[in-house]
């Protein structure tokens, strides 16, 4: 189980195993405000920009191609 969720000022990615994969963040205009690919981790945090919009989508994509999608209020 994958938990996707923000905790000021982080958005907080929670695993209950070890994954890899790519974090995108996306604005309200699909523009990519933050990426990165990451390696064998059940813990990810980015802290969030305050120039970025109240309205951001985070899509993380694993290594075995699952997607996940969230939209969040900052």
């Amino acid at each position: 189980m994958i938990l996707i969720s923000y905790i000021k000022p982080f958005i907080v990615i929670r695993s209950d195993e070890m994954i890899s994969g790519k974090l995108t963040i996306l604005g309200k205009d699909k523009e990519v405000l933050w990426n990165d690919v990451f390696k064998d981790k059940e813990f990810l945090s980015v802290k969030i920009n305050e120039k970025w919009n109240k309205e951001i989508k985070v899509v993380l994509t694993t290594n075995n191609n699952k997607e996940l999608k969230k939209e969040l209020s900052i």
